[in-house]
């Protein structure tokens, strides 16, 4: 776990340094530079381009995590890898450029009613989508050799800092709408091509596949592999998109501005997941190859205690704050109180339970991981389907909401069936029994003044928190971390 949590350390301070740019973007410069129906319009374009993106790799992000400690050997550029790991992409891509062709008349029409300023940007789908999907699988290529700063430095700060100076840009009226929206996009590329050179600097890239290697490893099983995981990916995705490509097609591109803002606020719960699932994921794959189950048991209930504590703390400062917090943006905004309350419940849940996933995929039961996420990615947009026309954007966020429960806790029970293994204990029990108490502070207000109710609640949190958290002592693998002594022996003292 020392690598974990160094790597996690760094990959969680990116991710929130990520997430406070973020939350300017989204908060301060996109409400302030940008319409609301132009918030709704890169909105859309990006959750398209990602929902596709995952699909153009053909499911080399998961075979990369499982299959590259198999091709692992330096001195042999790993047996051509990466190159071989690059062919899915580029023919994923031009699949996915067909069906974009082919498919457009049918996808301009579903939203011409509500959306169409979308139409007049539908082509910057192809190299958007080419973007976002060689940066998902050099990313994975980037994660398998424990190298995951840089590529979360990119990806969480660069990315936002770059999206904030084109808005900018447009905001000044040094651009028109199309050229900000062609930066936009661009920046990705950008990204791109400086995550490329820092693989080629870290790692020796074996442009030529040993083909002989690999069928050795029966290429027809890797085959099989990535092209279910390419379903699984989708699905999984679709979680986080779907409500925002469905939004599109019922209700204006302005409110899909406003949901695009609410729906961002959940992420800080899921920062301390993806920092840790980074680097988890490979070193379960790498347990699990090895069959060391004291090593996969260690990983994953610890994993899942750091996302449950961090993930539990910010749950509540986010949402018995919200209603003030919002207060800060334009009135309109504030119709996004309850879409973030809701989706944030389902984000927790699902971020306790994220450990869980590098187990399911990563062993002989992943095709039941896939079926899982294919079936809740059908439930949740059948939900957007049946709750958006009823109830708008709060049924959007309850589609999400219930999806991400459903797909949580089910990994955890397919997991705890197949491996006998369970995340969770009775302080994680106890820790949920403090969140719910302390929830009602979003029906309290101390003052009329916003600013120091947040100040209130933040506080009054985080002290009943930490104290109950400290003496619980579910920290105590983070404690070696901290580099002044006497802060690690004043919390191992008061510490349970």
């Amino acid at each position: 776990m020392g690598l974990i949590k160094r790597q996690a350390l760094k990959n969680t301070a990116t991710t929130y340094l990520g997430i406070g740019l973020g939350m300017l973007n989204l908060m301060v410069i996109q409400p302030k530079f940008l319409t609301s129906e132009e918030i709704g319009l890169t909105r859309l374009l990006f959750s398209i381009a990602s929902l596709l993106a995952v699909f153009v790799p053909f499911g080399v992000t998961q075979l990369t995590q499982k299959y590259f400690p198999v091709f692992r050997n330096e001195e042999k550029r790993h047996h051509g890898f990466w190159g071989f790991m690059l062919l899915f992409p580029l023919i994923g891509f031009a699949v996915c450029s067909l069906f974009l062709w082919l498919g457009k008349p049918f996808i301009v029409q579903q939203y011409q009613a509500e959306s169409a300023l979308f139409n007049e940007f539908y082509n910057f789908l192809f190299p958007f989508t080419f973007f976002l999907a060689l940066i998902t699988s050099l990313n994975s290529y980037a994660f398998a050799l424990y190298k995951s700063t840089v590529p979360s430095f990119l990806n969480d700060v660069v990315s936002r800092i770059l999206n904030m100076i084109a808005f900018a840009l447009y905001f000044i009226k040094v651009i028109t709408l199309e050229e900000m929206v062609a930066l936009f996009i661009s920046f990705y590329g950008l990204q791109l091509v400086l995550l490329f050179i820092y693989i080629a600097i870290e790692d020796r890239l074996g442009w030529k596949p040993n083909w002989s290697f690999i069928r050795q490893q029966r290429f027809s099983t890797l085959l099989v592999y990535s092209g279910l995981l390419t379903f699984g990916s989708v699905a999984s995705l679709g979680l986080r998109y779907i409500d925002a490509i469905v939004i599109g097609k019922y209700l204006p591109l302005s409110l899909l501005g406003i949901y695009a803002i609410a729906s961002f606020v959940p992420n800080i719960i899921e920062a301390p997941m993806n920092a840790i699932d980074r680097i988890a994921s490979s070193k379960m794959a790498a347990a699990l190859a090895a069959n060391n189950r004291k090593e996969m048991h260690s990983i994953y209930t610890k994993s899942t205690q750091i996302t449950s504590v961090v993930g539990g703390l910010f749950f509540l400062g986010i949402t018995i704050s919200i209603n003030e917090v919002l207060t800060f943006l334009p009135a309109d905004y504030s119709q996004g109180n309850w879409v973030i309350v809701i989706i944030c419940v389902g984000t927790l849940i699902n971020t306790t339970s994220s450990s869980s996933a590098p187990i399911l995929f990563n062993s002989s039961k992943y095709k039941q991981g896939v079926v899982l996420l294919i079936s809740v990615a059908f439930l949740s947009f059948l939900l957007n389907l049946m709750l958006i026309p009823l109830w708008g954007l709060n049924g959007a966020a309850m589609a999400t909401g219930i999806s991400l429960v459903v797909y949580g806790l089910t990994r955890v029970l397919l997991v705890y069936k197949h491996h006998d293994l369970w995340p969770y204990t009775k302080q994680t029990g106890y820790l949920a029994l403090v969140i719910v108490l302390l929830f009602p502070l979003y029906f309290i207000s101390f003052t009329q003044m916003a600013s120091v109710d947040i100040l209130i609640k933040s506080t009054i949190v985080t002290l009943v928190y930490g104290i109950i958290v400290l003496k619980m002592g579910m920290l105590h693998d983070l404690y070696d971390i901290i580099p002044n002594q006497k802060i690690r022996d004043v919390l191992k003292k008061y510490g349970n």
